[in-house]
């Protein structure tokens, strides 16, 4: 926004109150159901990227499953620190 220049309010469809620059919507104000958005974020995201970069994005939001505190229990519980500190040695070599 350039200074000088003001915001109007306008009233759309659905009674939503739209802030505008110069008279013009900075914005789609029509709402669609979430499996439709979600339909096509997903067609656009394979056209885009590709199956393959679209499934790797997607499991950045998977939940996963278990539980993590009483599993990590079960295998570290039996190691002492020197155990730790000798296996991250050995990895890095």
């Amino acid at each position: 926004m350039h200074r000088g220049q003001k915001y109007e309010n306008r009233k759309y469809e659905n009674n939503i109150d739209a802030r505008t620059f110069n008279g013009t919507c900075p914005m789609n104000l029509n709402t669609h159901p979430t499996t439709e958005i979600n339909q096509k974020a997903t067609q656009i995201l394979f056209q885009q990227m590709g199956v393959v970069d679209t499934f790797r994005f997607f499991n950045q939001f998977t939940l996963g499953s278990g539980d993590y505190t009483k599993e990590r229990h079960q295998w570290l519980d039996d190691l002492s620190l020197q155990d730790i500190v000798a296996e991250i040695k050995t990895r890095r070599n």
